[in-house]
């Protein structure tokens, strides 16, 4: 058979879909060079295999990407870096990652990775994307045990390097250094402030202060050619190369890189696995547009990813829908809470995710495993007095799931809080976003009164919960909770709006398997924004029909 004369890039959907459907030939060899702009896709060179089966060791970083306000784009990127620092993007699907104990249970550690790796080809520059079939711990002693959640105590000094460049082709240098000197101060609303407030002065950044502005060596054009996760670790190089000889790393916990033009139209906040000036580890590491400097709740919501904070959300299978915590909706209210230098201010985060970071003391936090109790419960933010903060519901059976009850009030950063109540959270740490907001009334608002918990009013779950709020404190709530999850038959529910169940990756038509008229409907919205998520081929929901949605297609494909 004679093959047509394809780009690298085309070879790979040719010769590994030719078997399977006659119908799928021509769109990959069209889309393929469309998309060879600006996104990537699976390159097969002549006389290659289209995948490798390879175990890679490493350590597991996770990026998340926050587009502007009113877009909605999320993304998350999955990245294994070698001791020499070098990273690998993976791709782990639903599956796997609830297999591992959620994403929470991946994020840096040293692990082993065993699956498919796969080229891809981005105008003309080639990187790797190993597609992720087993995941172990490094030198486990036999067996492949589900992995457990493992959080980092975030106390003490934790200072970060701000470092300022600017690409080589625009000039403008939006900030001045004595901004960020400013927007990271101890005086509100510094981030400085705003963490001591955040983690009852558990936490600070002090001595953080910034370097630049420094010319990098090449244009935006070319960073964001390379693709995301290569703009990112290429973007990170530079600037930290530009700076070297300014700053000596080790005195910093964390590496902010603000640059003086977008990114690829979002913010990012992670870690990263590399050395610098002699000392390996996992650097907090964020990258910052002009509208995310801009804004200090942006930076609040980078550095929790730096700090290992994943995004809350509601239950719509939206990201960004949580308006009790900075780690989803950071852009409401933000009339009440304006700085005219520093922009839009970010609210606490919740109380899973203080949890977290250890910054709830076990003498304040009340476990119910089962039974009724009546306990008061103090305000979360700039907390009056000694009585517990947050109340923990386990749910019989499970590790993973269970559920959290906090009181919010308009005190300190919270003061751009919808409303004054005990709000509760359903958290399931084998999910993407694992707490989620509870909503009875299923409108799609978390701030109007279906998520807000007052005087009388009593939450019940049909596996047993139930939170009722009796009366308020000056700075909480006395509330009586119930666990008869693993002691009770499930009671007949009282009817609730029930949120759609999320499609099966990549599939775009909602029939159940993902297929080729499932890569139709995404060719055919390439490069498009849209608001319909899986239905228009967006499959990671992020509000742009792209090449990272593809990924997610061609992952499930046959499924």
């Amino acid at each position: 058979m004679n093959l047509p004369n394809l780009s690298k890039a085309a070879y790979l959907l040719f010769a590994q879909r030719l078997w399977k459907s006659t119908a799928l030939l021509l769109l990959p060899i069209i889309g393929i060079f469309l998309m060879s702009r600006v996104d990537p896709v699976f390159s097969q060179f002549p006389g290659e295999p289209a995948s490798v089966e390879v175990s890679q060791s490493g350590q597991m970083s996770l990026l998340w990407g926050d587009g502007p306000p009113g877009t909605g784009r999320s993304a998350l990127i999955f990245s294994l870096s070698d001791e020499a620092g070098k990273p690998t993007q993976i791709v782990i699907n639903d599956a796997l990652q609830q297999q591992s104990g959620g994403i929470l249970a991946l994020d840096r550690r040293r692990l082993s990775v065993k699956g498919q790796l796969k080229r891809l080809s981005l105008q003309g520059k080639i990187t790797e994307v190993l597609e992720a079939s087993q995941i172990q711990p490094v030198n486990n002693p036999g067996g492949s045990p589900v992995l457990g959640e493992v959080a980092a105590a975030i106390t003490g000094s934790q200072p970060w390097i701000n470092i300022l460049c600017k690409y080589q082709d625009i000039a403008t240098e939006p900030k001045s250094p004595s901004y960020f000197q400013g927007l990271f101060s101890s005086t509100k609303p510094g981030l400085n402030h705003y963490w001591k407030e955040s983690s009852y002065d558990l936490v600070n950044i002090d001595g953080t202060t910034a370097v630049g502005w420094y010319i990098l060596p090449n244009t935006r054009a070319y960073y964001t050619s390379l693709g995301t996760s290569q703009m990112l670790t290429t973007i990170f190089n530079d600037c930290v190369a530009a700076a070297d000889p300014d700053v000596f790393f080790p005195n910093y916990l964390g590496v902010n890189i603000m640059l003086n033009g977008e990114l690829d139209g979002s913010a990012w906040g992670g870690s990263r696995w590399t050395t610098l000036d002699g000392a390996s580890r996992f650097w907090y590491s964020t990258w910052e547009p002009p509208w995310g400097y801009g804004n200090q709740t942006v930076l609040a919501h980078e550095m929790g990813h730096g700090f290992g904070l994943p995004h809350s959300s509601g239950d719509y299978g939206y990201t960004y829908d949580n308006r009790w915590d900075v780690m989803s909706d950071t852009w409401s209210n933000c009339s009440r809470s304006t700085d005219p230098t520093y922009g839009c201010l970010g609210q606490h985060t919740i109380s899973f995710h203080k949890d977290r970071l250890q910054w709830i003391p076990a003498a304040q936090k009340l476990t119910v495993s089962s039974g009724t109790q009546t306990a008061t419960l103090e305000q979360l933010t700039l907390p009056q007095t000694t009585n517990v903060k947050m109340i923990i519901l386990p749910v019989a059976g499970s590790s993973t799931v269970f559920f959290t009850v906090e009181v919010r009030r308009w005190a300190g950063y919270d003061i751009k809080l919808p409303g004054e109540a005990v709000i509760i959270h359903k958290v399931d740490t084998t999910r993407m976003n694992p707490a989620h907001v509870v909503d009875p009334d299923g409108n799609g608002n978390t701030g109007d009164a279906g998520a807000m918990w007052t005087v009388g009013e009593t939450f019940s779950d049909p596996i047993g919960i139930s939170v009722t709020v009796n009366t308020q404190t000056p700075s909480g709530y006395t509330v009586t909770v119930t666990n008869n999850t693993g002691t009770t038959p499930t009671p007949t529910p009282t009817p609730t709006a029930v949120p759609t169940p999320a499609p099966i990756p990549g599939d775009a038509n909602g029939d159940g398997k993902v297929d080729t008229s499932d890569y139709t409907i995404w060719f055919a919205h390439y490069n498009l924004t849209t608001a319909n998520g899986p239905a228009d081929g967006d499959f990671n929901r992020d509000s742009m029909v792209d090449g990272m949605d593809y990924v997610i297609w061609l992952t499930h494909y046959g499924t």
